[in-house]
């Protein structure tokens, strides 16, 4: 048969397959083609405050070039010896930083590394990892490399891959500068923040008035005040004190008798009837008094100044009189000559519980940690120094908190990357306000580390195995347990049994799988010899609470065995709830037959 005998559909059918055949190999050959999208990095300094921010620019144009998952970047650090995660894009919408610190995330989730050796870092575009994950490192200059989580068997062109190479090395000037530039800035912010960290202890130390000023902040914060001021007679000098220029000019008004009405001290906090303050541009609900005596001698008083109408509860009125005790041993210290190193250690103390009280779910968390890490430092055989150097730097572990905006710091959503950053500080400036304790107790190591992870994806240095104090990875484990069986505004704290669970899991990724061991052990040996439907020991002591908080409840004045059983406990005023509490689950857990009805609190 010869072509003209076939049929005009055949012809059609011919003419259309090759033009088919065509558009194939065109289209073959355009995908393999590399983009033509330059990349041009140009961030502009004016316009780009932080590290992240400039980098983050530089992510928005490799994810032009490169289609992936997720972008992060990594700078070198300032001392040159680590490449630290700086800015990570999952979403270019909403560029931000997953909070992973708190320890809650779960352990099957795919961790990104906070820090990466130098000696990682390629030297030109190549694809690492394995086949669940596989990502495309990219270089950009000495000080940056980026990296590009891909899609499922994507692959990336040679030519892609060369351009990417020409990229690096050609905007390796520009990177420079603009790491010189940051490193001067982050250098100095960094000494800045240090400085401040440290005179905040310092201060509070040998200066009354900011160790009251933080004390009024806290009882502010529990009451929802508007405006708050202190009078007290210093050294028989009377003085206001606020945070605020309109408390301070409220405190002379009252010290000038021009409020006499809130002269009048009471002997406990109370609450007054509100009014206009005139000149001062306030109006007012109530007065929320808090009296500063000390063995009957009237030191000074706080005033809280709110818009609703309140009466204290008696959970309120005992932090609200801690405070108040607290703010008149502070005002006779003053008047006594103690030794520097004891009145430092106290003003840490004070620190310590004011971050501890900014929360309910908080109260509490520094002492427990503290009583964790001596079972677990006693379990792994460490001797009596190192037993007590573990606890003690397990109560100051957060103490660096006191440097971070409140703000983030109870932040319930997820934090952006500047405030990751900021909050991922507290460890090393914690370590910064130990230092002057850590004779002969290495406390400022252990607080500085106690974020770093068993598997290297902890900060601030990404320090792995056996490179971490020990002391530092026994606070890791008793945070992460810690923070699992404490409940936040946001979501309920998880059972006993599947709290000491996700320990066990951890060891070997997130924990030092020894430790994680010993922690285990030393908290299931006290419930193997209980054997009982009671708790290990009274709610107050599980949880360590301060005294002032359980003070009035029923529990405690009538020794109640099972706190769940009281339905006048104060334990839901300050965030528990019987099903979820530490106490009620562990109890349970241990396999009592008939559990306990708490449906009704």
């Amino acid at each position: 048969m010869q072509w003209s005998d076939l049929p005009l559909w055949a012809y059609a059918a011919s003419a259309g397959a090759v033009v088919l055949a065509l558009l194939a190999v065109w289209l073959l050959v355009r995908r393999r083609r590399p983009v033509s999208v330059p990349l041009v990095l140009q961030p502009n300094l004016n316009d780009a405050p932080t590290v992240d921010r400039a980098v983050a620019r530089i992510l928005e144009q490799m994810a032009a070039w490169v289609p992936g998952q997720a972008y992060h970047a990594y700078w070198l650090s300032a001392d040159g010896t680590i490449l630290q995660l700086r800015a990570s894009i999952t979403d270019t919408a909403n560029p931000a930083v997953v909070p992973d610190y708190s320890g809650l995330i779960t352990e099957d989730t795919p961790l990104v590394p906070l820090g990466l050796p130098c000696s990682e870092k390629r030297e030109q575009p190549e694809i690492v990892g394995g086949r669940a994950e596989r990502w495309l490192e990219v270089p950009v200059g000495r000080h940056l490399a980026v990296r590009i989580l891909l899609k499922h068997r994507q692959s990336i062109p040679a030519p892609l891959l060369q351009r990417l190479k020409e990229a690096g090395d050609m905007y390796a000037p520009l990177t420079l500068a603009i790491y010189e530039w940051f490193k001067a800035r982050d250098n100095s912010e960094r000494t800045r923040s240090l400085m401040d960290s440290t005179r905040v202890a310092l201060d509070t130390t040998l200066r009354m008035d900011r160790a009251l000023e933080l004390l009024l902040r806290v009882g502010g914060n529990l009451i929802e005040s508007r405006v708050n001021c202190a009078v007290v007679a210093s050294a028989g000098n009377p003085l206001s004190l606020s945070d605020t220029p309109q408390g301070r000019g409220l405190g002379e008004r009252i010290l000038q008798g021009q409020v006499p009405a809130l002269l009048s001290l009471p002997t406990g906090p109370d609450v007054v009837p509100g009014g206009n303050l005139g000149p001062m541009g306030i109006s007012y609900n109530a007065c929320v008094r808090v009296p500063l005596f000390l063995e009957g001698e009237p030191l000074g008083c706080f005033f809280y100044f709110v818009q609703q109408a309140i009466r204290l509860n008696s959970y309120q009125t005992a932090v609200l009189k801690a405070l108040g005790d607290r703010g008149a041993h502070l005002v006779m210290s003053q008047r006594q000559v103690q030794s520097a190193s004891a009145s430092y250690m106290e003003t840490l103390h004070v620190l310590v519980n004011a971050m501890d009280g900014l929360s309910p779910h908080s109260l509490g968390h520094s002492d427990r940690l503290a009583r964790y890490a001596r079972l677990v430092a006693i379990e792994l055989g460490l001797d009596d120094r190192e037993v007590e150097a573990v606890a003690m730097a397990a109560y100051f572990h957060d103490v660096g908190m006191v440097a971070v905006d409140p703000r983030v710091v109870l932040k319930p959503d997820r934090l952006t990357a500047d405030e990751y950053e900021q909050v991922k500080s507290h460890a090393e400036l914690g370590a910064q306000m130990v230092g002057p304790l850590q004779d002969p107790l290495p406390l400022a190591a252990l607080v500085a580390s106690h974020h770093e992870r068993w598997d290297g994806h902890g900060y601030p240095q990404g320090l792995k195995g056996e490179d971490i104090p020990v002391g530092a990875r026994i606070i890791s484990a008793v945070d992460l347990f810690d923070a699992k069986t404490t409940g936040r505004s946001y979501r309920s704290p998880l059972p006993f049994a599947r709290a000491l669970h996700d320990v066990s899991r951890a060891g070997g990724s997130h924990l030092d799988p020894r430790v994680a061991e010993a922690f285990v052990a030393a908290m299931e040996r006290p419930r193997r010899q209980a054997g009982s439907g009671l708790p290990l020991a009274p709610c107050w002591e599980i949880k360590q609470l301060p005294a002032h908080v359980c003070a009035g409840c029923p529990n405690r004045l009538e020794q109640v065995a099972r706190c769940w059983d009281n339905r006048d406990h104060l334990c839901t005023r300050h965030g528990d709830q019987c099903e979820t509490c530490i106490v009620y689950t562990e109890t349970v857990s241990r396999g009592v037959s008939s559990a306990p009805n708490v449906s009704s609190h």
